[in-house]
């Protein structure tokens, strides 16, 4: 590594720091946003109360699918534990994840730096250029200040992506220190740096799975020779035995043979040959991005036009083309321009994970964060390249460069200051989108869904207003696309809960079924409906359809058992609770309908200890205390009655107490308790009180 001095190295990481924190000044207030409500906020595995090894393997082994089901291998561990950490320290607060956020990328900068500066000492690009340190931090800055990068910065989940990279570019600066280490002992250290950040770089997002690919582009541009025959055959050795190592790490982790991400494809809009196709377009729309990169062209959705054939539409084939060129060029130019080639072939490889044939999405800027890594490189060193030129030749002052290269930066950091503002709030955001993605479905569903359910002020048309937005959304879908389903359960939520207008919920939820036959969230909120219209042999039908997938989710029992109970099946309903208790010991609910089930079979003896045991000082203690005056009313304890009335009669007064016995009345859905048992002892009492009054 070149000598530069402490001097040097401290100014330039109080520089980026100051600049970083500038340019996100705006940004530690901003809220949740989209994914980090399912990953982190509603996660209870994520939700560290104490720091201990159980709630770190929790945090680790996190399912954002489904919170209810721990992960059998682990799930972005090392991302999820910062997670985790955060919660026990800030709970839901976003201040600290902002921080937290900020400061891994300011350290992503000064390691860049750093490992740019190792870089100018390879054999290479020594003694290349005398303006080494003012290019790297030039390259640093821009790369930090850049905002392609809010993405990854600013929306709080994407710290995956954020620490992905963080600790690959360790892991290439502890390669390019053991290449350089003129000791066995420090190249053995520096060795086993880059095998632990390999690690936690994949920990912290499957992307990092290229690194070895990326190690091996490191050797073959700045310490390599591929003049001779020999060096040649040990290259390419390498590139197969990295490109085994990669493929072995993802199936190891993921489980899959990559075939079985075709199956995936069901979920998309596209097909894989199209996503391939696509691809292309969509990497020079990010280098669109990343050199013309005005606030409004970026969003958190775009408006993609997908590919479905090499003409279709007619840029495809080209950016294809160009594609092959860049990297083909680069490779051609190793020698020449060792710089240029490493930025370009670096850039394409670290999309290759995200921009192939795994089926995500097709478009997000975070995706750039870590193949951007070295990009400004080449342009930093063409400023100073180009100082020396005019030095040469023409009369122009030393300082124009130089100001030109800050008024650059000043630039990217200000349109990352605009681009932060949008972050703001949910509507801020998705406001944005709806007006530079307005074809796109996702802007119309999360305003539509923030409205009906995310206000804290009630908007007396909001929830009109929400269905209007979803039906614009259901045009924006694709036929295949089976995400169209939960736009009609969102539907169907409103007419069920705010509308009550139970058929037209059904109708909804089985068009939601119709595009995706095997949707868990639609097979579980029609069963409420379906109850409450009393077609119990439906929700039943569901309840068993759940149960079939996944057979250790209490919920799926308790509503097989609710369905089979006002089916008049008291003996299989409490069986279907007792199954759900088995899973779930002590839920209060489970346990009240197991003593009501008790109840209905005259097994009475057996349901007073249930019931004692549901106690739990719930938002059911008021049906549990109902439960007790049925069971002791059917065995005669007028004593236990009285006691239990004087409960109920302590929690509501008695125009209350009836409003609230003729609600259970009228819902399927409430705990079955026995009324025509229940009403008569009641309304005695309130008679009786009122003749004491009178």
């Amino acid at each position: 590594m070149r000598s530069f001095s402490k001097n040097k190295l401290f100014c330039s990481f109080l520089l980026i720091c100051a600049t970083v924190i500038l340019a996100y000044s705006n940004t530690f207030h901003s809220t949740w946003h989209f994914d980090d409500r399912p990953v982190i906020v509603d996660n209870p595995h994520l939700h560290a109360t104490r720091l201990d090894k159980n709630a770190l393997i929790h945090a680790a082994y996190s399912n954002p699918q489904d919170h209810l089901q721990i992960r059998e291998r682990p799930y972005r561990p090392v991302a999820n534990i910062s997670f985790a950490l955060n919660w026990f320290f800030h709970q839901s607060d976003v201040l600290g994840f902002h921080i937290v956020n900020i400061s891994i990328h300011i350290l992503t900068a000064l390691i860049l730096l750093l490992t740019l500066l190792r870089l100018y000492g390879s054999p290479r690009l020594k003694d290349k250029s005398r303006f080494a340190f003012q290019i790297a931090l030039l390259a640093a800055l821009a790369w930090a200040l850049h905002p392609i990068q809010t993405q990854a910065v600013t929306y709080i989940v994407q710290r995956m992506a954020q620490l992905a990279a963080l600790f690959y570019i360790i892991g290439i600066y502890c390669y390019i220190s053991a290449r350089q280490s003129e000791s066995t002992a420090s190249t053995l250290f520096w060795s086993v740096g880059c095998v632990l950040a390999y690690v936690l770089a994949f920990g912290s997002k499957e992307n990092a799975s290229i690194f070895p690919l990326a190690l091996l582009l490191v050797e073959l541009v700045f310490f390599q020779e591929l003049d001779t025959l020999k060096s040649k055959r040990i290259f390419i050795g390498g590139v197969i035995l990295t490109g085994l190592i990669t493929f072995g790490v993802i199936t190891l982790y993921t489980g899959k043979m990559l075939p079985a991400f075709v199956e995936l494809y069901s979920n998309r809009n596209f097909t894989m040959e199209e996503r391939l196709l696509t691809q292309p377009r969509v990497l020079f729309k990010y280098l669109g991005q990343i050199f013309y990169p005005v606030p409004s062209r970026f969003s958190i959705a775009h408006d993609i036009t997908i590919s479905t054939s090499l003409f279709s539409p007619a840029s495809t084939l080209a950016c294809i083309l160009g594609i092959f060129a860049a990297c083909g060029s680069s490779l051609l130019t190793l020698k020449r321009a060792p710089i240029v080639s490493f930025a370009v072939l670096f850039y394409f490889l670290n999309h290759i994970v995200e921009s192939s044939i795994i089926p995500l999405e097709l478009f997000f800027e975070h995706r750039n964060y870590l193949p951007s890594l070295f990009l400004f490189w080449p342009l930093a060193g063409a400023v100073f390249h180009f100082q020396t030129l005019c030095n040469r030749h023409t009369s122009l002052p030393n300082q124009i460069l130089p100001v030109t290269a800050i008024f650059i930066l000043i630039c990217l950091g200000s349109a990352t200051f605009i681009r932060n503002q949008v972050w703001k709030s949910n509507d801020t955001l998705w406001i944005d989108a709806l007006k530079k993605a307005p074809n796109h479905a996702r802007p119309y569903n999360v305003l539509a869904t923030d409205l009906a359910w995310g206000k804290k002020s009630i908007h007396p048309e909001r929830y009109d207003m929400a269905l209007d937005l979803f039906e614009k959304a259901l045009d924006k879908y694709s036929p295949r696309k089976t995400a169209k389903s939960g736009t009609y359960v969102n539907m169907a939520s409103i007419y069920y809960n705010q509308k009550k207008d139970y058929e037209k919920a059904i109708a909804l939820y089985e068009q939601g079924l119709k595009v995706d036959p095997e949707s868990f969230i639609a097979h579980y909120y029609i069963i409420n409906p379906l109850m409450m219209s009393r077609q119990w042999d439906k929700a039943l039908s569901h309840a068993d359809f759940l149960l079939s997938r996944r057979h250790w989710d209490g919920r799926y029992h308790l509503a097989r058992g609710r369905a089979l109970f006002w089916k008049g099946n008291y003996k299989e309903a409490l069986a279907s609770f007792e199954s759900g208790l088995e899973i779930e010991p002590g839920n209060p609910r489970l346990l009240l309908y197991v003593a009501n089930s008790l109840n209905r079979l005259h097994l009475h003896s057996k349901a007073l200890p249930v019931l004692e045991q549901a106690l739990q000082g719930t938002d059911i203690d008021s049906f549990v205390h109902l439960a007790r005056i049925e069971t002791h009313t059917r065995m005669n304890n007028a004593d236990k009655v009285k006691k239990n009335l004087e409960i109920i009669f302590s929690l509501y007064d008695m125009s209350m107490l009836k409003e609230w016995l003729g609600s259970i009345r009228e819902s399927y859905l409430s705990v079955p308790v026995d009324l025509d048992i229940i009403e008569p002892v009641i309304f005695k009492e309130i008679e009786d009180r009122n003749d004491k009054e009178t």
